[in-house]
């Protein structure tokens, strides 16, 4: 398990520039980052207990390349709002 300045370094560093909240009052570890290559393709595996991972007009901005990311639930949830929309997304969805 990564404290969380290590788990977010490998947030902006592997997918551009999110911005990370840990939960508060939290001092323990907040989850895994890896990273693999299948095909060309690079994909992250998380586990976190974060409160919110945000993507900002100001950080696509700074982002020197282009990210498209497909998210699929592992388990317990996860509140998407995008577009004026929120989805919960449970294991199995992406």
């Amino acid at each position: 398990m990564m404290c969380f300045d290590e788990w977010n370094s490998c947030i902006l560093n592997n997918c551009g520039h999110y911005y990370s909240k840990p939960v508060k009052n939290t001092r323990k570890p907040v989850g895994i980052f890896s990273l693999r290559r299948r095909h060309g393709v690079d994909i992250a595996d998380m586990q976190c207990e974060i409160d919110q991972i945000e993507r900002l007009r100001a950080g696509i901005r700074r982002d020197d390349h282009e990210y498209m990311f497909l998210l699929m639930q592992k388990s317990g949830e996860m509140r998407i709002a995008h577009n004026g929309r929120d989805e919960v997304l449970t294991p199995g969805d992406s």
